[in-house]
């Protein structure tokens, strides 16, 4: 690899660690506490003191981190869960392991104690839910069966649906989402702190909202699925629940919520490390869409800068596999669609997830540049074919191009990384 190739991966590595290292979730917990035993929410402050109880709930990637910052600045709560996708023990918690991306039985055991540990709470008492991306999946009561949640699960995710519709589907197959595990702790206050992993970081998407009323009107999540085609491929229990009238509208609990870290706090460090490595940043941009789309568009505008020049969009987007789909994610995939447009220019790229896991591989995502279509021509792979296929991490792993941290213990979305020394388009 020549050294200026090189130069720029190391850079655009240290800016993704930059803004992993901005949503470390023991930080973000830590700055929501104005003092030992008060917590600062965005309605106002709670001191821990003045209940009689105080339970809590970490629920989602970054919940292992989370429930530790909590131990580390409030003491251990009068009872404790941990529901993540292993089930690390923190002192003064349970810890509980769920499935992700689609539930699991582990999933409904963690549901079912989280509405238990929930429903203790009396007017005394504060519940807290520390949350973060993924506990969609992780915890789960939900109002079918099992296997067909599942199964409606991957209909949704194999369409490329975005995340709030997903969330909108969700919600309404839930007994705990959409503000049922706040209406699970009855007169009890309920606070939240979360860390977000949805574009815009709208409360009621974060874990689908557990703690906050559905906002979805009537027939929402039968009209997202109608629209995808998918509403006749639904398992009978989900189309009955779906048909029927919806619950009713879930009051805002008492207490408060705050947003401790988000995909933006992730995009502003890694540009800021970007600067303070002598590169000029662009503004921030958005990271959204069909990832192959969102991939050429993003190789388009790193290309449409005078370099020297740095980019950081951060978000989601999304995959439509069709049925002869390889093995990828959407990050190795947005990556994949910038080869051919960044062939023979001086541009290095790195789209990951801050989870460090890209769909069902072992990477967070992988590195594009203007040498890759030239070494995977020479390796005998065709480009066009592996996209048309969603077969991006064979490229990647031949080319030794993938990107892996492992899981990271938090979870904002995704960053998606340029840099430039193009003189312009």
């Amino acid at each position: 690899m020549d050294d200026e190739r090189s130069a720029m991966r190391r850079d655009a590595e240290a800016a993704f660690r930059a803004g992993l290292a901005a949503v470390d979730p023991r930080a973000a917990v830590a700055r929501s506490f104005a003092g030992p035993g008060v917590v600062d929410l965005a309605a106002g402050r709670l001191e821990l003191a003045s209940f009689a109880r105080v339970r809590v709930a970490a629920v989602g990637k970054a919940a292992t981190g989370m429930a530790e910052a909590w131990r580390a600045h409030a003491g251990a709560p009068s009872e404790g869960l941990v529901v993540a996708p292993r089930a690390d023990p923190v002192e003064g918690f349970r810890a509980l392991a769920g499935e992700h991306p689609v539930p699991g039985p582990g999933s409904l055991e963690a549901g079912e104690a989280l509405l238990a540990l929930a429903a203790a709470a009396d007017a005394e008492d504060l519940f807290v839910l520390l949350l973060s991306g993924g506990a969609s999946a992780l915890a789960e009561a939900p109002r079918v069966p099992l296997s067909d949640l599942r199964a409606t699960t991957r209909l949704l995710l194999a369409s490329g649906a975005p995340i709030d519709v997903v969330n909108t589907v969700r919600r309404r197959l839930s007994r705990l989402k959409g503000g049922g595990l706040a209406e699970a702790a009855g007169r009890g206050t309920v606070a939240t702190l979360a860390i977000s992993d949805v574009v815009g970081d709208d409360p009621a998407a974060i874990g689908s909202g557990p703690t906050v009323p559905d906002p979805s009107p009537p027939g929402a999540a039968r009209a997202a699925l109608e629209a995808r085609g998918l509403l006749a491929k639904l398992p009978a229990s989900v189309a009955r629940v779906l048909a029927d009238e919806p619950p009713p509208p879930r009051a805002a609990p008492r207490g408060g919520f705050r947003l401790v870290a988000s995909n933006a706090t992730a995009v502003d460090a890694a540009r800021a490390a970007l600067a303070a490595r002598g590169w000029r940043v662009a503004p921030a941009l958005a990271l959204a869409g069909e990832a192959r789309d969102a991939g050429r568009a993003f190789a388009a505008r790193a290309l449409a800068e005078r370099g020297p020049v740095a980019l950081v969009a951060g978000g989601e987007t999304t995959v439509s596999l069709g049925l002869d789909a390889g093995v990828g994610g959407r990050n190795q995939e947005t990556a994949l669609a910038m080869v051919e447009g960044l062939a023979g220019r001086r541009v290095v790229a790195l789209v990951a997830g801050t989870d460090g896991v890209d769909g069902p591989t072992h990477a967070a995502g992988a590195f594009a540049d203007g040498t890759s279509l030239e070494r995977a021509r020479a390796a005998g792979l065709d480009v066009p074919a592996a996209l048309a296929r969603h077969a991006s991490t064979h490229v990647f792993a031949t080319l030794d191009d993938l990107f892996v941290t492992g899981p990271t213990g938090t979870n904002v979305a995704d960053l998606a990384i340029a840099l430039s020394r193009e003189d312009g388009p």
